[in-house]
């Protein structure tokens, strides 16, 4: 799998999906996105989910080891309990896949105002799920954080945003608690692959 998933998804103009046939990609939550060659999963019947289930039941209604890459956007800030949600995208998942997930910024003003959001994300809060030997928990998966993109990922590199936006990355701390204020990104994008 390429390292960079979210470089290749991301465009100026939104989101495209180029993937080989074969590649099977879930979409949770998809709600009225629909993407060639990705299989819907929402719990509101409509034509573009292909499976119907309620997300926060689990486990979910898909085989274990069987998606390459599952996309949660702007969903997992809305299920009931994110340790088993990323649980069931880990069980999923096959070795290496990838797990693509865009949440809004936690001071971004519509985290807040969507009342059906029960959770909020920092540039860190992903690190919960990826960091061996984390001291606050003894979770029995893991993911490895590949990317994370502060704002929308696809920013001409010839510009003043993108070199804030890297040297962002490297101070997210100040960035979540003071640099917030100068450059307002509305959403955080994290590219995970899962360990077993």
């Amino acid at each position: 799998m390429e390292e960079n998933l979210i470089k290749k998804i991301y465009t100026a103009k939104g989101r495209k999906f180029d993937f080989n046939p074969n590649i099977k990609i879930y979409n949770l939550g998809c709600g009225g996105q629909d993407y060639p060659g990705v299989i819907g999963v929402d719990k509101i019947k409509s034509p573009l989910a292909k499976i119907q289930h309620d997300l926060n039941t689990y486990p979910w209604p898909i085989p274990d080891n069987n998606a390459d890459i599952v996309l949660a956007f702007h969903f997992i800030e809305h299920v009931d309990d994110l340790l088993k949600t990323f649980r069931e995208m880990h069980r999923i998942c096959k070795k290496g896949g990838r797990v693509i997930i865009e949440v809004p910024h936690f001071r971004y003003s519509s985290a807040y105002k969507d009342p059906t959001h029960k959770h909020f994300f920092t540039c860190k809060t992903i690190n919960y799920f990826c960091k061996p030997n984390h001291s606050f928990t003894d979770l029995p998966f893991r993911f490895r954080l590949v990317n994370l993109s502060i704002g929308w990922p696809a920013t001409n590199p010839y510009t003043l945003k993108y070199w804030v936006k890297k040297w962002l990355l490297k101070h997210q701390d100040l960035y979540d608690n003071l640099f917030y204020i100068f450059f307002r990104a509305k959403i955080l994008v994290f590219e995970l692959e899962v360990t077993k």
